[in-house]
């Protein structure tokens, strides 16, 4: 019975607490920057175990910013404009904040305003990895907006920053501006007075100094994805290849809106659209070696913004021998060609693009110009000459560094010496900021990126052929419906693909998300599941449209597929792919195609992810993501931190009092008890 009573006291006590925190705070979406470590140290943000906590100071203009400087010495949580975040060459605004010790946080409000040019990227991206960059080579990223390191190269994503930093949606910049209106007198917010608006930020991470401390002590695990790629035929070991390529992760400050819309969504949708139109050619002519004596592999490389994780994993697996399997694998001598999509977003409204190159590479430009005349495109050579830029061709050909010598090999970009994408590396590279919205396939993005698909597509075909082949590759052309769908998807909204990946994967409204993350072996995130749909639909030889019990029929072949979802461990052979396009799961799509993903971890790692023992100084990535505590954010009212302390004492001192009050009546008063409840009763 009293455990009963005990146990209902106690519960009723725990809910009581609840209700309490909820009538006290106001509890936000969480955003956060995160911290990542490499065998150099560690970069990014973090709270402290138990939380930050501060009042809220609004900044959005230089006079806010000086007034932020004179504010009275106390905790803040800096509630700031996103250009005023944005730090560069040119708005140093940001930078002051950091060095404000005052700042117990940051949070980014939304706002609607154009985002000012600004890239948490560094100068020269990715430069300790991969083949290092020539002397004399550009500074890449033109909207570089760093000044961090010993050598200034480094951009704000790639720091150590000292203090939490959290960005809010809309919904929730509306339930702060109200609040912060209402109590935090803008205008004159160092004359502000108690209750002020406060915030407790919460985002604790286990990182220890560096990725190989952190390992060992088990608070941090790789980071690393899948690359997904699919191939003409199936491959059989010894085909000479052309490689069609392109990154297919994206970074930003803010992981959750890691979108790349330039870097390198667009070239995405190229590379994508491009297998669609080599998909066209019967699978009778694909498979004729007397046709085409060479394969071609499209391939999306996963990871490479952290160091050019895929394609050196690739590389690495190439010279094990077990790329792209053990059954079906590449040598060096090989890789024939090698075309590579960079950022392809327009800066004009012309068709001209840059060609990088580290040699000649005659056939593969001669192709290019040929077939893009028709399509009305130009193709000019970088002012760089010999110089490749940051490209999953520096992770590739590091590793294969003997076809490095022989392949002809190419980068197309809209850049020449200089990234013309102002925000390389940051979370407002999106659709909508590289005017991709609701496009049509009359809008100039969308006409260009279809006639460099059909273009890049048609060389790849002319480069596989037979050597003096007259075969026709021009009837092969790219759908720009198709192109517009994949724009639509990858840099705008990615609920119109729901019916293909699970839909509580798919948020609306917003494009996606194509940061890595931590690596799992043979899982796929949500653009690899859209990228293998979308590759082994495109090169498919043979489709079918199943339903009910004929779904079963859907079946992997290869004894090397049996029992695995999808195209993991790739077996070198065409196999059926079951795709499900509805919700409810009442038919599918059944493709058969060479289309399949593979680990990109890096060669630092074991398959367990533990580091190598063939770990060479800093030649492979050792980016690592720490463990962490759940993230929140909540907003209350503060009272005034001088009447708590001094409440805090009063009562300090009443409860001494109380006692040594207690203490000597009660040494020094006798309490005498009646013998007899007569005595108590008798009268005086």
């Amino acid at each position: 019975m009293w455990t009963k009573i005990s146990l209902l006291c106690i519960v009723a006590v725990l809910v009581q607490g609840n209700k309490l925190h909820e009538d006290v705070y106001t509890p936000l979406s969480v955003n956060a920057v995160s911290r990542l470590l490499d065998v150099d140290g560690m970069i990014g943000a973090q709270t402290r175990e138990k939380g930050n906590v501060g009042v809220l100071y609004k900044i959005d203009s230089e006079e806010d910013l000086e007034n932020f400087k004179k504010a009275p010495s106390r905790s803040y949580v800096a509630y700031v404009n996103p250009n005023m975040f944005a730090y560069s060459k040119d708005n140093q605004r940001f930078l002051a904040i950091l060095q404000d010790i005052g700042v117990e946080g940051v949070l980014v409000y939304h706002s609607e305003d154009s985002p000012l040019p600004f890239s948490a990227g560094d100068l020269i991206p990715n430069e300790k990895y991969g083949i290092p960059m020539e002397s004399g080579a550009p500074k890449w990223n033109s909207a570089y907006g760093g000044g961090f390191g010993d050598d200034k190269n480094l951009g704000m994503h790639w720091i150590d920053i000292n203090f939490p930093i959290f960005a809010l949606n809309e919904e929730d910049t509306k339930t702060v501006d109200k609040m912060f209106d209402e109590y935090n007198s803008p205008g004159n917010q160092n004359g502000a007075k108690y209750p002020m608006v406060g915030v407790k930020l919460e985002f604790f991470m286990w990182a220890a100094p560096d990725a190989e401390t952190c390992m060992r002590r088990q608070f941090c695990d790789p980071l690393g994805s899948q690359s997904v790629f699919g191939f003409l035929r199936p491959y059989q070991t010894g085909d000479d290849v052309v490689i069609l390529s392109a990154a297919s992760d994206a970074v930003a400050m803010f992981h959750d809106n890691s979108y790349g819309a330039d870097g390198q969504g667009a070239a995405i949708v190229a590379t994508i659209a491009a297998a669609s139109v080599i998909g066209q050619v019967p699978m009778a002519d694909r498979e004729n070696k007397e046709i085409f004596d060479k394969n071609i592999m499209i391939s999306l490389f996963g990871g490479e913004h952290f160091g050019y994780i895929g394609s050196t994993a690739f590389g690495f697996k190439l010279k094990q021998g077990t790329a792209p399997s053990r059954d079906g694998y590449m040598n060096e001598e090989n890789i024939k060609y090698y075309i590579e999509l960079d950022q392809l977003v327009l800066d004009s409204p012309d068709f001209d693009y840059i060609i990088h190159t580290n040699k000649s590479a005659d056939s593969i430009q001669d192709a290019l110009n040929t077939y893009g005349t028709t399509e009305s495109l130009t193709f000019s050579s970088s002012s760089v000459s010999g110089i490749m830029p940051p490209s999953s061709y520096r992770g590739l050909f590091y590793e294969a560094d003997q076809a490095r010598e022989t392949a002809e090999a190419v980068v197309i970009s809209k850049y020449n010496n200089a990234y013309t994408n102002s925000y390389f590396q940051t979370r407002v590279d999106n659709g909508k900021n590289m005017g991709v919205t609701n496009v049509t396939e009359d809008d100039t993005v969308v006409s260009t990126l279809c006639k460099l698909a059909t273009t890049v597509a048609q060389t790849s075909l002319k480069l596989a052929l037979v050597d003096g082949s007259d075969y026709d590759v021009t009837q092969f052309t790219a759908n720009c419906s198709y192109v517009k769908e994949l724009l639509q998807v990858i840099m705008v909204n990615q609920s119109l693909a729901a019916g293909m990946i699970r839909e509580n994967f798919l948020p609306g409204g917003v494009p996606i998300n194509r940061y890595v993350g931590v690596f799992s072996p043979g899982a796929l995130n949500v653009f690899n599941y859209y990228a293998f749909y979308q590759l082994a639909a495109s090169l498919a030889g043979e489709t079918k449209t199943l339903s009910g019990d004929d779904k079963k029929e859907c079946k992997y072949a290869g004894d090397a597929r049996t029992g695995t979802f999808g195209g993991y461990d790739y077996s070198g052979s065409s196999t059926w792919n079951p795709i499900t396009y509805t919700i409810n799961d009442t038919h599918i799509y059944c493709f058969n195609s060479s289309v399949a993903w593979m680990d990109a971890l890096s060669p630092a790692f074991n398959a367990d992810m533990s580091f190598a023992s063939r770990r060479e100084g800093k030649r492979w990535s050792t980016w690592t993501e720490s463990n962490w505590y759940a993230g929140a954010i909540d907003v209350f009212l503060m009272s005034n931190p001088a009447q708590d302390k001094a409440a805090l004492g009063g009562g300090i001192a009443y409860f001494i009092f109380s006692f040594v009050f207690v203490f000597f009546f009660r040494r020094n008063v006798e309490f005498k008890s009646a013998e007899t409840p007569s005595e108590v009763a008798r009268p005086m």
